[in-house]
């Protein structure tokens, strides 16, 4: 499970409870990045059994994209991984519905969870994945790092979907609490993000037109 935040303790903190109230007894790793200077949410991930990876300040202004990579440096040999937000909502079974969707894709592939709002159907906001389709597909990123906070979904999820390798777990609910969906005002984290909304827009059309090169060095490599 790959979790970064950034200033949002409550938020944070409810999302951890809701994860392990209905994480099964298995073997998941959490890596939980926040930035250093973030102490309240510091606290939250004090409280639970993860990983902490903390980001400096000045990363913040990298996006969540960066925050994403970052968990996934930590945590760069796992077979499979969750990628998770901190406005995100675990319901009981997400973990087994995904699972097994994954499965049926012969154990590689991309499977989105259903966060209650969008079309996962047409694209996974939130996944689970398969390591190897990251390093054969996505360049060993979980995210290609040349996004700031939007649109990288629906590269990765376009990449999937176009090798049939994209399963919908429309059992697995993992709802998403984010602003849009909710009918809420934006926090300070929202507003900071929104100016890139379109530039990372522009940047999935360019990328689909060119057929999603991959213009980076990767996280994840083969084990020898």
């Amino acid at each position: 499970m790959l979790l970064p935040s950034a200033y949002r303790p409550l938020l944070l903190e409810r999302c951890l409870n809701s994860l392990f109230e209905n994480l099964p007894n298995c073997e998941t790793r959490v890596v939980v990045s926040v930035m250093y200077d973030d102490l309240e949410s510091v606290k939250v991930v004090s409280r639970f059994p993860v990983v902490y990876a903390a980001r400096v300040p000045y990363e913040y202004d990298r996006g969540a994209i960066y925050g994403w990579n970052k968990c996934l440096e930590q945590e760069p040999y796992s077979d499979l991984y969750s990628l998770g937000s901190d406005d995100l909502v675990y319901h009981a079974g997400w973990h087994e519905q995904s699972l097994s969707q994954l499965d049926g894709l012969g154990g590689y592939g991309l499977v989105g969870y259903n966060d209650t709002y969008s079309d996962g159907r047409v694209y996974a906001g939130h996944f689970l994945v398969s390591r190897n389709f990251l390093i054969d597909q996505v360049g060993g990123c979980i995210y290609p790092p040349i996004y700031r906070n939007w649109w990288c979904d629906r590269e990765v999820s376009d990449i999937a979907q176009n090798l049939n390798c994209y399963a919908w777990a429309e059992q697995a609910i993992v709802e998403h609490c984010n602003y849009e969906f909710i009918n809420a005002h934006p926090d300070q984290v929202s507003l900071d993000a929104l100016p890139m909304h379109e530039i990372d827009h522009q940047l999935y059309l360019r990328r689909k037109a060119q057929g999603f090169p991959t213009t980076w060095q990767p996280i994840l490599k083969r084990q020898p």
